[in-house]
């Protein structure tokens, strides 16, 4: 879908407010301009704040394809928008009243085009749904539920079968609420949702669950994209994730076409985080992380990321884990913060992980792979397994390691199938290396000083074994 269709949308907008109120305009143009679209004031609205004009909007819509809103408060219950343009010049809202838990006040459904209307939702109802919608454009638009309002949903639901969707420089502002934000999914078994777009928003979000959630229901769901977005999030202490990029509901696992089909990227974006579980998660490895900036807000994460791909990221504050047993994938990223650790399995590549564990905690726990990754990291144990079958490798890295207890490598006794390879590294000032029941190699390493190993001393550029 262009982007060049919100241009066209801002032209309509300015030939339409033009010619409204352009004293130079004939009868016969207004007239034949208003066989296209309406004032909904012209047609009886009152746009005052009071008054319920849902009954005049709804008939505004039968009868005419394009509807014009002169600056206002708008009062509607519910209404169902199918294949119309909703615009405004300035100053408009639209509020809803509704008192349904069950149905969105709004319903897009076909191919809609909405600019310039913020939508206030001021009841128990639900904002805001898409269902079978298609290459619809919402531009400069607001979102927003007040921080005296409670609901039960997402506030923003593309809920069914919607395919080229884009909200461009909308801002979604959810102030209080018991569930999530921005719900992307599908409820239909046999429904297709994909190339879901947010381009320029801005998402405040202070309820329980995601800020913005994709998520398969029944059908499908593919390529949804958030570029160049501004994530502020509060704390609520019942916010397990912040952002869910793919994945099955859990209570509905083992549904027939309960799937996601197709990846899921954050671009160019900024991400306030605050939960008290995880960051970013995402499902079967299709949430992509790409240039962006995340602040982890210092609070102490169960895991931060999981299965998901973060490549040239910046991320700072970060407290707790980094990742659980779900590997994520971490390409040119600087990371640091107090007291995070790694906590799961990972794959890093030119990657700097900086932290001062001053709660003695040990760096890493689980298997990994890095490359040419660097670590300024003070701690008490960089390295500490506790189980079997556990395997590491570090090509080419720089070790800037303190440790309180002098020990890189701890293992517990009797652990076996243990497997640790360094090759090509700096390893700076290396402190001992501790273990029993393991195996593993320094192959072509540079040192300052002797590595010291029980039984075995290895010095610049050995090959040292151990078991």
């Amino acid at each position: 879908m262009e982007y060049s269709a919100v241009n066209s949308l801002d032209n309509l907008i300015l030939d339409i407010t033009t010619l409204y109120e352009s004293s130079l305009a004939t009868e016969n143009e207004l007239k034949k301009a208003k066989s296209d679209w309406i004032n909904v004031k012209e047609a009886g609205a009152k746009g005052d704040g009071l008054t319920d004009d849902t009954t005049i909007i709804r008939e505004c819509l039968r009868h005419y394809n394009t509807l014009f809103f002169d600056s206002g408060i708008y009062n509607v219950t519910e209404l169902d928008i199918d294949n119309k343009t909703l615009l405004s010049n300035h100053g408009v809202t639209i509020q809803t009243t509704g008192l349904s838990t069950n149905r969105n006040a709004i319903k897009l459904s076909g191919s809609c085009k909405i600019a310039n209307i913020d939508f206030v939702q001021i009841s128990i109802q639900p904002l805001l749904s898409l269902i079978n919608s298609n290459n619809t454009i919402i531009t400069n638009c607001t979102f927003k539920v007040p921080n005296d309002v409670t609901f039960t949903n997402g506030y923003v639901d593309i809920y069914s079968n919607n395919k080229d969707i884009l909200f461009n420089n909308c801002r979604f502002e959810m102030l209080i609420g018991l569930s999530g934000g921005i719900w992307v999914r599908d409820a239909n078994k046999n429904g297709i949702t994909r190339n879901i777009r947010f381009k320029d928003c801005y998402i405040h979000h202070c309820g329980r669950d995601e800020s913005i959630a994709v998520w398969s229901w029944f059908g499908s769901v593919s390529n949804v994209y958030i570029d160049n977005c501004n994530f502020e999030m509060e704390y609520n202490i019942q916010r397990y994730h912040c952002i869910s990029l793919g994945g099955g509901d859990e209570g509905l696992e083992g549904e027939e076409g309960n799937k996601i089909t197709g990846p899921s990227y954050i671009r160019n974006s900024n991400i306030s985080a605050k939960s008290i579980h995880c960051i970013i998660k995402s499902g079967d490895s299709n949430g992509f992380i790409e240039n962006c900036t995340i602040n982890g807000n210092n609070i102490e994460y169960t895991y931060a990321f999981k299965k998901a791909q973060l490549k040239n990221c910046h991320i700072t504050n970060l407290n707790g884990k980094l990742c659980s047993t779900g590997s994520p994938t971490l390409i040119d990223c600087y990371i640091s913060g107090q007291n995070y650790s790694i906590g799961g399995s990972i794959n890093a590549y030119n990657t700097i992980f900086e932290t001062s564990l001053t709660n003695k905690k040990s760096f890493i726990e689980y298997s990994g792979y890095f490359f040419h990754c660097t670590f300024n990291v003070n701690t008490g144990i960089f390295i500490n397994f506790y189980s079997s079958n556990k395997a590491l490798r570090f090509i080419e890295c720089i070790f800037n390691v303190t440790s309180s207890q002098l020990k890189l490598i701890n293992v517990s006794k009797g652990l076996e199938n243990i497997s640790i390879k360094i090759i090509g590294s700096y390893l700076p000032n290396i402190p001992s290396w501790v273990g029993a029941k393991n195996s593993g190699y320094i192959c072509g390493c540079i040192t300052e000083s002797e590595l010291l190993i029980p039984n075995i001393v290895c010095t610049n550029n050995t090959i040292c074994a151990w078991r």
